[in-house]
């Protein structure tokens, strides 16, 4: 029960308005994040799905079965050491890998996870332009 002690600090986001207005904007954007989410998944699985088909049979340590598949990708996404340690060696024996994970970085990477930044910065506009406008009257 003392763990729970810890939670007290929540009470910040009632007591600091900049942080009650973060959190109606994170809020606010759960169906948004949900879309995203399903659209990532969907790339995350077509993707581990051609890993396993084009490089699981040299590499089972990565992409030998869909888990270790979307486990390496979840690697490659966060940019962890993916060049050096992944891609250069599956390069060696497939040259065109690049282009499955150049495209998937770029599609996931940076597409997929900035709509989520967008989507949160935009809901965050919203709320600070309709508290403006209800300061107003």
């Amino acid at each position: 029960l003392r763990t729970f002690r810890t939670l007290r600090i929540l009470r910040l986001i009632s007591s600091v308005p900049a942080m009650r207005v973060v959190v109606d904007a994170v809020l606010k954007t759960i169906p948004a994040m949900l879309s995203i989410s399903a659209l990532l998944s969907i790339f995350y699985y077509v993707y581990g799905v051609l890993c396993v088909e084009f490089f699981g049979e040299k590499f089972p340590e990565w992409f030998g079965t869909l888990p270790r598949a979307l486990y390496t990708l979840f690697q490659i996404m966060t940019l962890e050491s993916w060049s050096m340690g992944i891609v250069r060696p599956v390069m060696e024996v497939y040259p065109y890998a690049w282009i499955v994970f150049v495209s998937y970085i770029v599609i996931v990477g940076m597409i997929a996870l900035n709509l989520i930044v967008g989507v949160i910065v935009n809901s965050l506009n919203e709320i600070t332009q309709s508290k403006n406008a209800n300061n107003d009257l």
